[in-house]
């Protein structure tokens, strides 16, 4: 809400400015001025809510500066303050509806109180006329309407609405959600207001989560570079009032003549909104510029493309046919969303199915209701873009880890295959996966913290541990059947390894 202060002892202007908690009474501009002439002026510039005036000043007094306020029809609740508490003062007081009247010396409790009272008054009025005004606003979407009732209802609530018989119709999106932009608005009229300030006037309502339809009165609209100009306006100023980066989009329907037609500019705002999810937030589509309504076809076979990258491990070739994908999608804005988004999810089941078939490890992620959900979500073409390519990411790290892992597990299931025998040299091992005997000493003790001697053994003496359960197994059988063949050699790594001789191992499992 805004304030107007009227004061010509710059003492009290200042005081009331610096001294009051504006914040916590809702208020979010304070505009000073020095007589009623001067308020005048800044009063048809800035529309104060609240007006706090004095009663005695030179060149025009609040009396008069009032009944000039009236004139110019705003709605403005007034507070009048004076050290004259005479009674002519007062009748005039009641007689312009003053919300309260408040005696110098001002008392700063008495005037936050009276602010105080101000503001739910004004947001009490408020309430019940956004209702009203956003019934209106819907009524205006729907072809069938009476033209007489909603001619009566627009003259008692916004009758400069009908001093222009040009018309058009705004979807206006914005990445913050309404229940929120209520909050920080402190009031939807702060909110809608923005469109009163920059069209003749305008009529608005709820229609989603984030959406809103503002139907516009305007001479000017028909002006194509005029139009465009002030559609960016609200952009900036939405963007402004709410701290936001880029945070709105704004679809705009054609310009009509006569209230009766238009629904038929929100019919064609409603198709130039679909646009959203090609351009997104910080963006504005007019209707009469689109130039979507294409189809897709896979004529380059982008599909086959990411599938065949990916079962090559080809990376950088997987991102290049996405992004190819990406930008041609965005260019032919194609009118049939879902289809869009379809495309994106085969291509994701694809990267889920070739994440089992690597044994990647995703849970839920790789689920269709999971893929699906995450694709449906997303606002925008560069949302779901950005989720697939991450997916790709995810893919292709697992992938580069496994491929370094290769080796590694290839040793592993050499020394678990022939671990039997008496002898498996490091050259034969190192042969089995064409490397140097030098690279895969290092890369496996890198990788698990042993070197292959040490996991060979450990192996050993695990499998040793289970023909141990037997009692009629010699351990001279065992060290052979685990490839230690001697004995001694075998009973000495069993209790370096464990701490306790095979024996004594023996003896605990069968206590």
């Amino acid at each position: 809400m805004k304030v107007l202060i009227v004061d010509d002892e710059s003492a009290t202007r200042e005081g009331l400015r610096d001294l009051l908690p504006w914040k916590d009474l809702g208020i979010g501009s304070v505009y000073t001025a020095s007589d009623g002439i001067e308020a005048l002026e800044l009063a048809a510039q800035v529309k104060p809510d609240i007006i706090i005036t004095d009663i005695r000043m030179p060149r025009m007094d609040g009396i008069k500066y009032i009944q000039n306020i009236k004139a110019m029809s705003l709605d403005s609740r007034i507070i009048f303050m004076s050290a004259y508490s005479d009674k002519d003062y007062l009748m005039s007081a009641i007689k312009f509806n003053a919300t309260s009247y408040v005696e110098k010396p001002i008392s700063l409790e008495e005037m936050t109180s009276a602010i105080k009272t101000a503001v739910e008054s004004l947001n009490k009025q408020r309430k019940s006329m956004e209702l009203l005004c956003s019934s209106v606003a819907l009524s205006l979407t729907e072809p069938d309407i009476s033209l007489s009732d909603i001619t009566n209802s627009i003259n008692s609530l916004k009758p400069d609405f009908l001093l222009s018989n040009n018309f058009c119709t705004m979807i206006i999106r914005t990445i913050m959600p309404m229940d929120e932009i209520k909050k920080q608005a402190c009031n939807m009229s702060d909110y809608t207001g923005i469109f009163d300030d920059i069209f003749s006037a305008t009529f608005s309502a709820k229609m989603d989560e984030k959406e809103m339809v503002v139907h516009v009165s305007d001479k000017n609209i028909t002006n194509e570079v005029e139009l465009k100009k002030s559609v960016h306006r609200v952009m900036l100023k939405i963007n402004q009032y709410f701290n936001l980066q880029d945070g709105v989009f704004i679809a705009v329907g054609r310009c009509v003549t006569g209230i009766a037609d238009i629904w038929r500019s929100y019919k064609t705002a409603v198709e130039a909104s679909a646009l959203f999810f090609y351009t997104g937030y910080g963006s504005a589509v007019f209707y009469d510029y689109r130039t979507g309504y294409e189809t897709f076809s896979d004529e380059n076979n982008y599909k086959d493309t990411i599938e065949r990258c990916l079962r090559f491990d080809d990376k950088q070739g997987t991102i290049s046919a996405l992004e190819r994908l990406y930008i041609q999608l965005k260019q032919l804005q194609c009118n049939d969303i879902n289809s869009v988004r379809n495309i994106f999810f085969n291509i994701a089941m694809m990267i889920a199915a070739m994440s089992v078939e690597r044994l990647i490890p995703a849970g839920d992620e790789n689920s269709r209701d999971f893929i699906w959900k995450s694709i449906a979500e997303r606002e925008t073409l560069d949302d779901i873009y950005t989720y697939l390519v991450q997916k790709v990411d995810t893919f292709f790290t697992y992938v580069n880890y496994t491929n370094a892992r290769k080796p590694i597990y290839s040793i592993i299931m050499y020394i678990e295959k022939n671990y039997s025998r008496k002898s498996i040299p490091i050259q034969e091992i190192a042969d089995s996966v064409h490397l140097t005997p030098a690279y895969i000493c290092n890369a496996f003790k890198k990788e698990t913290g042993k070197t292959i001697v040490q996991y060979l053994n450990d192996y050993r003496i695990e499998k040793a541990k289970e023909l141990l359960k037997s009692n009629g197994i010699k351990l001279a059988d065992i060290a052979d059947q685990v490839g230690f063949g001697d004995v001694n050699y075998f009973i000495k790594v069993f209790k370096k390894t464990t701490n306790i001789t095979p024996s004594e191992y023996r003896n605990k499992l069968l206590i």
